[in-house]
């Protein structure tokens, strides 16, 4: 793919975040005012159900805050969320072992996204790549998708900004720069309001910001109670319970029903069960951390189809970059 395409391409995905965050950032409110902590985490396992298996192992998850930034071209502080999952061998018919981390950027003040993959490492039992954008400490830094790194498994490191068409590997710098936009157009409509955390402060009866994927407009989701949740342990861990429609956390596939169980303390999500009353993704944690100290704990997950576009594209790499 020539740079002309990618840049054009790169381009319509800002305008498409522009008009998104431009439309919704409009009336929110004080609860969407996130406060979690760096090193607030939970790992876990995504469990499936149908008619015919009953919490099939599909892949483990962590989720995790890993950096609070406060970019020099603005007054809001940005969060860096990892998102993770790991598909053990045979779990997942005709897929050997495979990881997928997804790094989002989150403006703290209200929960929208900036882009939801800034940061992608893609790596199977022969393969590892990862492309990054979060270069600089601003806003317009990471806006710039000539500040794109890619970083093979043997070391090797390319700038996309400093390749010119006609350089080596130019043609397969460009794949994976359309992988990394291509994974940010899909996983975009789910995060225009992050749903990896919430404010802490959100009461029984609230309304939460999210994006209805069904009918294509913002949305409200509705918390519903503040239940413990019993760990492996038995220990009592206080959460707010929030019910979503037609989104998702884990399958990147939007669900009719989505429930939510998010940290008391620092409204970190821990724990998430998505169905269509006939298929359930459920992530159960089996570790969690938050200020209080680590616990361990069940939570949610992320999509095949993510993990399965990665892997598809590391399938068809070319030899010299191994």
């Amino acid at each position: 793919m020539n740079k002309r395409a990618i840049l054009s391409l790169f381009i319509l995905l800002s305008l498409v975040s522009s008009i998104f965050f431009g439309d919704y950032a409009k009336g929110l409110v004080a609860p969407d005012q996130l406060e979690v902590n760096v090193g607030n985490s939970v790992e876990g396992t995504v469990y499936y159900t149908n008619s015919t298996v009953t919490d099939q192992v599909l892949y483990d998850v962590s989720l995790s805050v890993v950096k609070i930034i406060k970019p020099t071209d603005s007054t809001h502080n940005v969060i860096q969320f990892r998102y993770s999952f790991i598909t053990r061998t045979g779990n997942i018919p005709d897929m050997d072992y495979g990881k997928a981390e997804f790094d989002s950027l989150v403006f703290e003040h209200n929960r929208t996204t900036l882009l939801p993959a800034a940061r992608i490492y893609l790596e199977n039992s022969t393969f590892s790549v990862e492309i990054s954008i979060i270069q600089g400490n601003s806003i317009k830094d990471w806006d710039n998708i000539n500040n794109t790194v890619i970083t093979f498994g043997n070391g090797t490191t390319y700038r996309y900004g400093d390749m010119s068409k006609g350089d080596f590997g130019y043609e397969e710098i460009g794949m994976w720069i359309f992988v990394f936009l291509l994974l940010n157009v899909a996983l975009y409509p789910y995060q225009i309001f992050t749903l990896y955390a919430i404010s802490p402060q959100a009461n029984s009866g609230d309304r939460i910001n999210y994006y209805n994927t069904y009918t294509k407009n913002n949305d409200v989701g509705t918390v519903v109670d503040k239940p413990s949740i019993q760990d492996a342990n038995g220990n009592q861990h206080p959460t707010i319970h929030v019910k979503y429609a037609y989104t998702t956390i884990i399958t990147l596939e939007p669900m009719p029903e989505v429930n939510a169980y998010y940290d008391e303390e620092t409204g970190f999500l821990l724990r998430s069960i998505e169905t269509d009353g006939t298929e359930t993704y459920e992530f159960v944690p089996s570790s969690i951390k938050t200020n209080t100290g680590l616990l361990p704990f069940p939570i949610v997950s992320l999509s095949i189809s993510l993990l399965a576009i990665g892997l598809i594209a590391v399938a068809f790499r070319r030899k010299r970059f191994s």
